[in-house]
Parts: C-alpha cells; structure tokens; sequence
C-alpha cells in the first residue's frame, strides 16, 4: 500500500510529516512506543506499527509526503522500495 501527497512546498511537506509524527507519539499505544526515524536508501524515513507485527514506513521526499505498508516484504525489499521512489533532481 502507498499513500503519496503533494504539497505546495518542500517546507510544507516537511512540516506536515513531523506533524504525523507528533501526532503518533500524542495518540500513544504501539503508535508511540514502535515509532523510530532510520535512515533507509539514505532517505530519513519514520518507521511505526500499530500492532507491533506490520510495519508501516513514512517521509518527506522534496515536496511529496509518502506513506507505505508494505506487506511480505523483506527488509532488502522494503530499502528497494524505498529507495526507488523518486528523490532530488527527479520530476514525478
């Protein structure tokens, strides 16, 4: 599954994912306590589960903010992913 949403700007983007986060770690539960910002495809990417067994993966890229689950993927698989969506210099 792949969310994406396009914002006026790269500053917007930025904010409205660190709203997300904030959001997360307010709501509390699994949310909160399974929130951690890796570095992925050298992108800084915020992973969370709600239930502690599915993974779900999201950041700001330029002006884009994305949001994936991926399912039966590996953690090789999930950095492919991650880092074949488009970042700097790419027009979407």
């Amino acid at each position: 599954t792949l969310w994406t949403t396009l914002y006026p700007n790269e500053t917007i983007a930025n904010d409205e994912t660190e709203k997300m986060v904030a959001g997360m770690q307010k709501w509390g539960g699994s949310w909160a306590s399974d929130l951690k910002e890796l570095t992925i495809s050298e992108k800084q990417v915020y992973q969370t589960s709600s239930d502690g067994v599915t993974y779900q993966y999201f950041w700001a890229d330029r002006e884009w903010s994305f949001y994936i689950i991926p399912h039966d993927f590996t953690e090789d698989e999930i950095a492919e992913v991650i880092g074949a969506i488009p970042g700097e210099g790419t027009i979407l």
